[in-house]
């Protein structure tokens, strides 16, 4: 018998509460997600997080909104150079996770 989306979503709930426990990488091989452990604001959000456990995939609609603006500042060396450290790594997460 497979399991009801009701036990599905919670048992991602349940796994997401105890996520220091048993690990990020154990957490997206039980439920078939890509959370990643290091938070960039470009790429995930709360509401990737919260679909994460509702429909049990690893999802962000805000970085669709903004990444033609992104990739357009991308093309200014001037603005890159003047990113604080955090954002340059964000930047760089999205350059390899946007195609």
């Amino acid at each position: 018998e497979f399991p009801s989306t009701y036990d599905k979503i919670t048992a991602r709930l349940i796994d997401g509460l105890n996520i220091k426990e048993i690990g990020i990488e154990e957490f997206n091989r039980r439920h078939g997600t890509t959370l990643g452990m290091n938070y960039n604001l470009l790429t995930n959000n709360c509401t990737n997080f919260a679909l994460c456990i509702l429909v049990g995939k690893s999802v962000c609609y805000q970085i669709d909104y903004i990444k033609p603006i992104i990739l357009e500042l991308l093309k200014k060396e001037e603005v890159i150079s003047q990113l604080p450290d955090y954002a340059k790594y964000w930047i760089s997460d999205f350059k390899d996770t946007s195609s």
